[in-house]
């Protein structure tokens, strides 16, 4: 029996080929339909193998994040549909000026390394994450990272979930990734002593030296903890080159830190048709705008710049000298002024990768995401 004017229905009788069915029988059925409708609206069946208990888990539109962190470029096309932009080996990108907004990184070998999307895309226990900053906190938990200017870190289950919440209003969108520990991301934790310019001291020795592979390839770990040489992008930014690459070992596996140098001026202009807005644009594109999302107008270049043409480009400039780069590179940073007079910065940007390897004697074997490579010692 349905009742269409509240919704609701009461299931009252069962048969099989005309044979009628107890209760309990009744009550199965009806239990096992609803289970498979629950996991035809998570995305089950589609080529992605889904979390089956979704209780205290982050969702993005019915599906773990955990999972979308497993999918391939395919499987994400799968899942959420043709987007409106797909580079292989890059990213996808849903509704780039839509409240449905999306974005994959899949320059991990063509698979999901991380994701952003707009906050009300998500939910926790049937309940929306575009909240203000204390119900967030009354259902996500106190354990969070501050990282200033409206950035907010929790971590939950080896998945770092940031959240950019302007004014401590509602959160407007949550960028996500996996880490490899419980602990927040520490913006000096790969400086060093010497700033920039420091080492790692948890170092491999049996890595150090010069490496070649069969196809003429080299790899060389510097006891001062940089790389110096290697045949394959130890970062992951596309289209770039690091100007230094830090190295660290710990149980089978080299962490690298490559640090990208930037140097550039800045304008920071508030129209007179939109009082009270402050726009920041850099010299290498004048015509790409950046609008004030947190801080102070006044402030200088401290605070969050959103692009005004896709939220997923973002700098985040803390008080401290630290920040963020699209919410998800660690950067640091020092203002200046250009001999010409223009307000200018220095920032590093920091893209930490990872690979696994095992190492005996003169023979190196490194696992990449995609492929593994072999090496033999050269020289030390």
């Amino acid at each position: 029996m349905v009742d269409e004017e509240n919704g609701t229905f009461e299931a009252s009788y069962l048969a099989f080929n005309e044979v009628p069915q107890d209760a309990l029988t009744l009550a199965a059925v009806i239990s096992k339909a609803f289970e498979e409708y629950e996991a035809a609206g998570t995305g089950g069946g589609q080529g992605q193998e889904q979390s089956s208990n979704t209780t205290g888990q982050i969702l993005i539109r019915q599906i773990p994040t955990q999972d979308v962190l497993k999918m391939t470029a395919d499987e994400v096309v799968t899942a959420f549909g043709e987007p409106e932009i797909y580079a292989e080996n890059d990213s996808i990108e849903y509704g780039a000026d839509a409240p449905e907004w999306m974005y994959f990184d899949v320059s991990n070998g063509n698979t999901v390394a991380s994701f952003s999307a707009n906050a009300e895309e998500f939910t926790l226990n049937g309940q929306s994450l575009k909240q203000n900053f204390d119900a967030l906190v009354s259902l996500m938990g106190d354990n969070y990272d501050s990282l200033g200017a409206g950035g907010y870190q929790w971590i939950r289950e080896g998945i770092c979930y940031t959240f950019y919440i302007p004014d401590d209003t509602e959160p407007y969108s949550i960028n996500v990734y996996r880490i490899d520990n419980d602990d927040p991301i520490d913006n000096d934790a790969y400086l060093g002593e010497e700033g920039n310019h420091g080492t790692y001291g948890n170092l491999d020795s049996a890595l150090v030296g010069r490496w070649r592979s069969f196809d003429g390839g080299t790899l060389q770990f510097d006891d001062n903890g940089m790389i110096s040489s290697c045949d394959f992008n130890c970062w992951s930014l596309v289209g770039e080159s690091p100007n230094r690459v830090y190295w660290e070992t710990s149980n089978g596996r080299v962490s690298c830190s490559a640090y990208f140098d930037n140097s550039d001026t800045y304008t920071i202009t508030s129209p007179s048709s939109e009082p009270g807005t402050e726009y920041i644009s850099f010299s290498r594109n004048r015509r790409h705008m950046y609008q004030r999302t947190t801080g102070e107008n006044g402030d200088g270049i401290i605070g969050t710049w959103t692009s005004v043409e896709n939220s997923i480009w973002s700098f985040q400039f803390n008080v401290d000298g630290t920040g963020m780069y699209n919410g998800r590179y660690p950067i640091t940073w020092s203002a200046y002024t250009a001999d010409d007079g223009a307000d200018a910065v220095r920032y590093s940007l920091i893209d930490i990768t990872y690979f696994d390897y095992t190492v005996e004697g003169d023979s190196l074997v490194v696992f990449l995401s995609d492929s593994s490579r072999v090496y033999t010692k050269v020289g030390n």
